[in-house]
């Protein structure tokens, strides 16, 4: 059987860290811990911001084309693309504040976050966490045509469970 080829990265200059963080699984934290790979990392420099428009049509435009240009946000998707879940919801979080928590677009920014945060409660094996942030996620997503999703009749909505578990499992 042939082996899949990995999706190709958006940032590939940017190393992958060397191992995937998931809390309680005895592997140093990784921004806490002097042995953790993140251990002292820079934290985000601030976005120019000021620079985008006030509509808010063209403020998403200026927006997706400022961090579609950004290594740090390329590489927090690679992150995530990679398995690396607990990272790329550190890289995201840092963007989120950046954008102010509460504007419509840090919202889409924290959609994403709870999507990580539900990949690494499916690897500490705790579904109710995955079901929780899956579901603040299609909160965050699913409305108004955030990020273009949610309402399409095409099977793209996000009103139905985005995980789903075995018959007899502790939900």
């Amino acid at each position: 059987m042939p082996v899949p080829t990995p999706p190709p990265r958006y940032a590939p200059d940017i190393p992958l860290p060397p191992n995937a963080y998931v809390p309680g699984h005895g592997q140093p934290h990784p921004v806490n811990d002097p042995l953790g790979h993140l251990f002292n990392s820079p934290e985000l420099a601030p976005l120019p911001l000021d620079h985008l428009p006030d509509d808010p049509a063209f403020r998403r435009c200026a927006l997706a084309a400022l961090l579609a240009t950004d290594p740090r946000w390329l590489h927090a998707l690679d992150l995530f693309n990679e398995g690396f879940s607990w990272e790329a919801h550190e890289a995201w979080e840092q963007f989120w504040h950046a954008l102010g928590r509460t504007t419509p677009e840090a919202r889409v920014v924290q959609g994403l976050i709870h999507l990580a945060a539900a990949a690494v409660k499916i690897r500490e094996g705790k579904p109710a966490g995955v079901t929780k942030h899956t579901q603040r996620a299609r909160e965050l997503l699913g409305g108004a045509g955030a990020a273009g999703l949610g309402g399409g009749g095409d099977g793209s909505r996000l009103d139905r469970p985005l995980f789903q578990f075995p018959p007899g499992s502790n939900r």
